[in-house]
């Protein structure tokens, strides 16, 4: 193509650069440690690091972006010529970015993402540039996408334009303290997650007390499973921020990295309201929202971090009142124990199995938390049995279908019945003598399709689910226009 383009700032060069350091260094300091032949191999590894600084010289000189009247083209050629095109009007959100090396440098990252599944936790196309730059371009390219730009080339400067709103002068929806984001990191993950790092963390400590030594393969495990990704998201979420422009929200959080993530609320296909055990008990909740075309790399937007569970339900009836379901709660049918009962008999009897073959294997305090985990598994499956069947609730109004599901982990689900691909309903030949069965929802969400499967529950009740959704279509209440 030709005319005027714009290059990625160096930045993107310096960030490379470093990031492979840190990668091929740590390589080297394994290869110092496990190898004798250290001079070949470091010379090997050295030859890498130039090949890598090389290329990303090349792919910096030769990656070109133009900003056009309808499109965003970019081009990249090396050895092969790539070209990528993306209209505006197919734009779901510009993601703003700024990681630690490019907020000492004072350049800002884009993330262009499209309003599709495929990809969403990695943008169609980037960008880097200097702050003001980088601010400048994501107003104009908000412009074409809603359709208030005036004809001129992004390219080219444009004082009709307003400049990048200031979103942290605006007051956030939700007061997050840093604590409430501690204990979203390491009390907001899954039950079994922090089941397993905690019986990790014990069994170190036993180790240790026993024989005088940690055992290696329990830290690493408490490490990987469950320290690095509660701190990981400790670093996200820290000063969490989410406010609301219009018919936009815009969230914003980091420590190092900084992340500006935002999207309009009518692409919203439904919300999760999460209640692990540990936060149940605590009356706490957490919020996050389905949104095809945009998602942090977790795959969801964080709406609400782990707060008490009223602040998340009002947050609801403030940013998403469509969402709010005023249909009656049903409970499940006495039909689904027939499925239940048999999955608890047989998890107990593997239990049992497990305590007779390797009960007399240990000794000590290794007998102690051996007992103690035969224990903690068999309430586990009692607890799990009884939350299975009295959690699950089914609730639908004219345009909210909500489905309570999970046991330990409570989930309900805020379905908007226009954003429904289609419904399964599915019984099983004792439900069947009931008249009872399961549904599954199918939708588009941000890792493709996702479903959300129900309890068991009245026939009729879950068929009218589907028959809603026909509805809504055939009598026009369902209108397109509403969610582009």
């Amino acid at each position: 193509m030709n005319g005027e383009f714009l290059r990625n700032h160096w930045s993107y060069l310096v960030g490379s650069a470093v990031r492979n350091t840190l990668t091929f260094g740590l390589m080297a300091l394994i290869i110092i440690a496990t190898s004798s032949e250290n001079t070949a191999n470091l010379f090997w590894m050295a030859a890498i690091i130039l090949v890598s600084v090389v290329m990303s010289v090349l792919i910096w000189l030769r990656t070109k972006y133009y900003f056009l009247d309808d499109e965003i083209v970019v081009t990249r050629d090396i050895i092969a010529r790539k070209e990528i095109r993306i209209q505006y009007d197919r734009l779901a959100s510009v993601n703003v970015e700024r990681d630690f090396i490019y907020r000492v440098l004072g350049a800002t990252k884009l993330s262009f993402n499209l309003n599709s599944s495929v990809n969403v936790t990695r943008a169609e196309a980037f960008i880097v540039l200097s702050k003001d730059d980088a601010e400048a371009l994501r107003d104009r390219v908000y412009a074409r996408m809603y359709g208030t730009a005036p004809s001129a080339s992004v390219n080219e400067p444009d004082t009709d334009i307003q400049t990048a709103k200031d979103y942290d002068s605006m007051e956030s929806l939700v007061d997050v303290t840093g604590v409430d984001i501690l204990l979203h990191s390491f009390l907001g993950m899954r039950t079994w997650q922090l089941l397993f790092g905690m019986v990790m963390l014990v069994y170190s400590a036993v180790s240790l007390l026993e024989s005088g030594s940690v055992n290696l393969l329990a830290v690493i495990l408490f490490v990987v499973e469950f320290f690095i990704p509660a701190l990981s998201h400790f670093f996200m979420y820290y000063n969490y921020r989410i406010v609301r422009d219009g018919d936009t929200v815009v969230i914003t959080s980091g420590l190092f990295s900084i992340r500006q993530d935002s999207f309009k609320l009518s692409k919203v296909n439904f919300v999760k309201l999460e209640e692990p055990l540990v936060c149940r008990l605590m009356g706490r909740a957490i919020l996050e929202a389905e949104v095809v075309g945009t998602a942090d790399k977790k795959g969801m937007p964080l709406l609400c971090p782990l707060k008490d569970k009223a602040v998340c339900t009002e947050l609801i009836g403030t940013l998403l009142p469509e969402f709010e379901c005023r249909g009656e709660s049903s409970r499940q049918s006495a039909s689904a124990l027939f499925g239940i009962v048999p999955c608890m008999a047989v998890a107990l009897a593997a239990v049992a199995a497990v305590y007779v073959l390797l009960a007399g294997d240990f000794s000590g305090l290794y007998a102690v938390l051996f007992d103690g985990v035969m224990a903690l598994l068999v309430i586990g499956i009692l607890g799990w049995g009884h939350l299975a069947f009295s959690i699950r609730t089914f609730a639908m109004d004219d345009t909210i279908a909500l489905m309570v599901t999970g046991a330990f982990d409570r989930v309900s689900n805020y379905i908007l019945l226009d954003k429904v691909q289609y419904v399964d309903v599915t019984t099983s030949p004792a439900q069947r003598r009931y008249g009872t069965a399961r549904c599954t929802v199918n939708m588009l969400s941000t890792t493709g399709n996702s479903n959300i499967r129900s309890g068991v529950f009245d026939v009729g009740s879950l068929e009218r689910l589907s028959y809603e959704v026909r509805d809504r279509i055939i009598d026009g209440r369902y209108d397109f226009r509403r969610f582009q």
